[in-house]
């Protein structure tokens, strides 16, 4: 459908018509012809066409016409053409615009906010035949991204990435890999400023519904800086912006009843693919040395002693609230009862104690522990506290009988017999502990 909008240079100016061939019903406008056509088709196209009777008879049959009348050199010329075709139209009733007027298309698009984030002064203002607005949409599925940048180059990289399976946006290859008949529409623009700050109320526009596929609420500017880097003024403003946002009342509850509402609309199949698509991104980009050296480094930078103590805040806070506490509570005993999670999780846990590095560790933190005067006067005032109970000291009295008796006889350890435990746990290397309780369950002997 984009390939039969004419074609026109920057610079041309002229009142035009949009018709509906199945109802007879035109649109009237004027305005720059190269920018004009091509922005009415867009708003068309994702549904947010001004003129609310167009846009509801294309979304029922999008077989339009674009049709130019005479051009002229200035915008006011073109005007005064396009009232006299708006005021023929008018009479006959076929007109679907609204008012008595005729209204120029809504060329100029507010700076404002992009302004507010990025330095835009070293955009530059000249004209830029290939720069443009785009949409890559799906008219199966009615999914879509939007972006900027230079037309050919980024209808390449994009469309070479999602053949590859390598596409940034985990999210729009998933829709490509569900459903490949996505296509290109654009919109030219005059400058690389009026672009970003078209894409940005685009972006405004479709933030949070289900079709739309950008994964960022900021327009990125990186394609078409040439190379250059943010200042690190552009870099505080974008962050302000960002915390700003996120402090917005409201916000943060609203993007995840947001997230949690898409994820109940789907299907058991959906939520399985998803996850397993994830999983596939993540472990490819796992296996990339280069990767897995900047992310780690990138954590350690970022874990200084200030984010650990605060992050260790927000952590205590949320575990100790009852509600967390039920839910991780119900969680393991629900995962404790499937056999395969209890053989892996005890095989991980010997696998990592009888490690050397973690028991040199563990008995070096004990020693230090045990060697730590409070502990020591703790153990001693706990220690009496539970002599003074008579069954206590009896039953003490008794281990520690046989506790001498098995040192005072020889232990016999694989047909060896050692005159001590002492000299058992010396000579074999097993710990004196696991000697006696070997003695207790009979596997070693005493002898006399």
């Amino acid at each position: 459908m984009q390939n039969q909008i004419p074609e026109f240079d920057h610079g041309v100016y002229g009142a035009y018509m949009i018709k509906h061939m199945a109802s007879n019903k035109v649109y009237v406008s004027y305005g720059e012809l190269a920018y004009a056509f091509r922005y009415e088709f867009f708003m068309l196209l994702l549904g947010i066409h001004p003129n609310n009777e167009l846009q509801s008879l294309y979304q029922d049959n999008d077989d339009i016409c674009f049709i130019s009348y005479t051009t002229f050199k200035t915008l006011e010329e073109s005007a005064e053409y396009g009232q006299r075709l708006f005021d023929f139209f008018w009479s006959t009733k076929r007109l679907t615009n609204v008012g008595e007027e005729i209204q120029q298309v809504n060329c100029v698009h507010s700076n404002q906010y992009v302004e507010s984030i990025y330095d835009t002064s070293k955009f530059g203002t000249d004209v830029y035949n290939d720069f443009c607005v785009y949409t890559i949409y799906n008219p199966h599925t009615k999914v879509f991204y939007i972006g900027s940048g230079d037309r050919d180059t980024r209808k390449y990289r994009h469309f070479n990435d999602l053949e590859k399976n390598k596409h940034g946006n985990r999210k729009f290859q998933k829709a490509y890999c569900d459903d490949d008949r996505f296509e290109f529409f654009w919109v030219p623009v005059s400058s690389r400023k009026e672009a970003y700050a078209f894409e940005q109320n685009l972006i405004d526009k479709f933030w949070g519904k289900k079709e739309f596929l950008n994964l960022s609420s900021l327009v990125c500017v990186s394609d078409g800086m040439k190379g250059q880097k943010h200042t690190e003024e552009t870099k505080a403003k974008i962050s302000t912006s960002s915390k700003k946002m996120w402090e917005e009342l409201g916000r943060k509850e609203e993007l995840a009843q947001r997230s949690k509402t898409m994820w109940e609309n789907l299907s058991e199949e959906e939520r399985a693919s998803r996850v397993n698509v994830h999983k596939e991104v993540t472990a490819a980009l796992w296996k990339d040395e280069q990767y897995r050296l900047n992310v780690v480094t990138g954590i350690k930078e970022s874990w200084t002693e200030e984010r650990r103590e605060k992050m260790g805040q927000i952590v205590s806070e949320r575990t100790n609230r009852p509600e967390v506490k039920e839910k991780y509570s119900e969680q393991r005993k629900r995962d404790w009862q499937n056999e395969e999670y209890r053989q892996k999780v005890t095989a991980g846990i010997k696998a990592y104690s009888n490690r050397e590095d973690v028991k040199k560790i563990r008995s070096q933190k004990s020693t230090e522990y045990s060697n730590r005067p409070e502990v020591k006067l703790a153990r001693s005032l706990a220690m009496k506290k539970r002599l003074e109970n008579v069954e206590y000291k009896k039953s003490n009295n008794e281990k520690l009988k046989n506790s001498n008796l098995k040192r005072s006889k020889g232990i016999d350890i694989d047909g060896v017999v050692y005159q001590s435990i002492r000299e058992a746990s010396r000579l074999t290397g097993i710990h004196r502990p696991t000697i006696k309780r070997g003695i207790d369950s009979g596997i070693y002997k005493l002898v006399e």
